[in-house]
């Protein structure tokens, strides 16, 4: 546990946000960089696809080091949050589609030091076997995601050109960086990659502490069960208003609405989690999430009314919201290794890579129809891994 000030703590909490803003801009802004480039705007998925690669290096290299050099926690997130402000001014000034595909990596590997460090940061300021604050550090994700995409739609409004919004992000996000900096600048000392007895789920053998992560069953389990939901979460945010205009013919506007609510509803899961008792916050909450959105999805299959298919939409982004806080949170407690957890935050970035790219397929050969058969699948496997990992946590 983490003994500090609730403005470290706030900062810590907002630094999940500018990331947000971060991975979330750049979307809308897609089809009128495009148009100034004279490209396709579906080239820019590749971009999207190598941010999350780019994430998913950084998991596995900025936990490598900072086991291997005594990095803390803090410097990495300071220095990636800072980074990911120059690195958006830096793309205001981009001029063509092949600088922008390179400006990607960087924002990509930055982005994934933020919320990689910042999430183990903010499981190690809990006080008890919860995963309340890592349900409530995702809320603030989501505000971001919600507020950078409603400020460019804004902008874009008003015929504000794409660099000077990049340039507006940057500035917020940056001056969450330096809120950061001075709010954490005495976390250092209590923030090094050492074991904490205290914040565990259950006492651990010290021989599971220091096997191999190649040689650890749970790894392999937790970070499985990140990189399914992750997929069938992006898969979900990709097609949901697709699958809406094209099985209930509902015109486009209407149909952008149902991502609303499942946004809504993964805020409205994580922000139910602060409410249960501790001890309800971990297993037996993933679990039933788990159950719950494989459940909703294996009913939104069949063929209902635009009313109850809406609704599922809900409930079930309500059940899975939870999911991703807390297997981050039982990875850090049940090993307590920076680089254990960075490797789980790691293969869910791949599942975000992976996840549009395997829908699209899906998809493309038959039809909107098998989102939902396909979500089941996912989810029917997410349940299978994370027994396994309960199975195997003391072992």
């Amino acid at each position: 546990m983490i003994r500090t000030t609730k403005s470290a703590l706030a900062a810590t909490l907002l630094t999940l946000a500018a990331f947000a803003l971060s991975a979330n801009a750049v979307p809308p802004l897609a089809t009128t960089i495009a148009t100034d480039f004279n490209v396709n705007y579906e080239n820019f998925g590749y971009i999207f696809m190598l941010q999350f690669v780019c994430f998913a290096f950084a998991s596995v290299t900025g936990g490598w080091a900072s086991e291997k050099f005594g990095i803390t926690h803090r410097q990495l997130v300071a220095f990636g949050v800072l980074s990911v402000g120059i690195v958006l001014a830096v793309g205001a000034k981009l001029s063509n589609f092949q600088m922008f595909i390179a400006w990607a990596v960087p924002l990509g590997f930055l982005g994934g030091l933020v919320e990689t460090f910042s999430s183990i940061m903010i499981c190690r300021f809990e006080t008890s076997n919860s995963s309340k604050l890592m349900n409530l550090s995702q809320v603030f994700y989501c505000v971001g995601a919600i507020l950078g995409a409603s400020l460019v739609g804004f902008m874009l409004s008003y015929h504000i050109p794409w660099p000077k919004i990049l340039l507006t992000l940057a500035a917020m996000i940056f001056s969450i960086g330096v809120f950061f900096v001075l709010a954490t600048r005495r976390l250092d000392g209590s923030l090094r990659t050492v074991p904490d007895d205290h914040s565990k789920i259950e006492p651990q053998e010290k021989h599971s502490q220091n096997r191999p992560l190649y040689k650890d069953l749970l790894f392999y389990y937790l970070a499985g069960s990140l990189f399914l939901y992750v997929c069938a979460e992006c898969s979900a945010v990709c097609w949901i208003s697709a699958y809406f205009e094209k099985h209930f013919n509902l015109p486009t506007g209407s149909a952008a609405q149902r991502l609303s609510l499942f946004w809504t509803g993964m805020i409205a899961g994580r922000m139910l989690t602060l409410t249960l008792p501790h001890r309800w916050t971990l297993w037996p909450a993933v679990l039933i999430g788990a159950f719950g959105m494989m459940a909703g999805n294996a009913i939104l299959s069949l063929n209902l009314s635009v009313t109850v298919a809406s609704s599922l939409v809900l409930i079930g982004s309500l059940a899975g919201g939870p999911i991703w806080p807390i297997i981050v949170t039982i990875s850090q407690k049940s090993r307590n290794h920076t680089r254990f957890t960075s490797c789980v935050i790691g293969s869910g970035a791949l599942g975000a890579a992976a996840g549009p790219f395997v829908s699209s397929l899906i998809i493309r050969h038959l039809g909107t129809s098998a989102l939902f058969p396909a979500l089941t699948i996912m989810g029917l496997l997410l349940l299978f891994f994370l027994l396994l990992a309960k199975n195997n946590i003391n072992k």
